[in-house]
């Protein structure tokens, strides 16, 4: 087993998904992923598929949603992303989704799940902030540096909100044309 880190956020899941199959033909095969770590097996050189898909499912729905793929081996599941491979075959079935549509589906899903997880920060920032008292936000108090840090995460969702938003309506517009 080898181990490589490597960083790759949602809108980067073409070159994610290259970088995979580069070293699934130099013989590394993905085995596991955990944050920013990939676990792979020495195995000989393959040409594979590899595919995501951001899904957020109860167990009981997991197993029905699985099955729909049985071409694929799943390999890992990773929060709202599933992780499948298979071997590249000379078929028009490389791809979990072929059609721009059901893309742009699965980063819709991506930006409510951004919606819902990002609320608490907005929140923080229109509401909380705005309305403390001006002595409880002044250096050292610990409020003065949550609301830092509040706000820091705030700019690091927002801008990866509107990455995503912009491969949302990428796929969205090829859907029109």
């Amino acid at each position: 087993m080898i181990t490589k880190r490597k960083v790759f956020f949602a809108w980067q899941a073409d070159k994610e998904k290259q970088w995979l199959e580069d070293l699934a033909k130099q013989g590394y095969v993905l085995e596991d992923i955990k944050l920013f770590t990939y676990t792979f097996s020495k195995q000989e050189p393959q040409d594979l598929v590899y595919q995501f898909d951001f899904q957020i499912l109860s167990k009981a729905n997991e197993a029905e949603y699985l099955e729909l793929f049985e071409d694929w081996t799943f390999i890992k599941r990773f929060g709202g992303w599933y992780y499948f491979r298979k071997p590249k075959d000379s078929t028009n079935t490389n791809e979990i989704y072929n059609d721009n549509i059901s893309k742009s589906a699965m980063f819709k899903r991506i930006i409510g799940f951004l919606a819902l997880v990002g609320f608490p920060l907005y929140y923080q920032v229109i509401f909380v902030f705005p309305n403390m008292e001006s002595n409880r936000l002044a250096y050292p108090n610990f409020y003065f540096f949550l609301r830092i840090i509040v706000v820091i995460f705030l700019v690091l969702h927002l801008l990866a909100s509107l990455r995503i938003f912009a491969v949302y309506l990428s796929y969205k517009k090829k859907i029109s044309e």
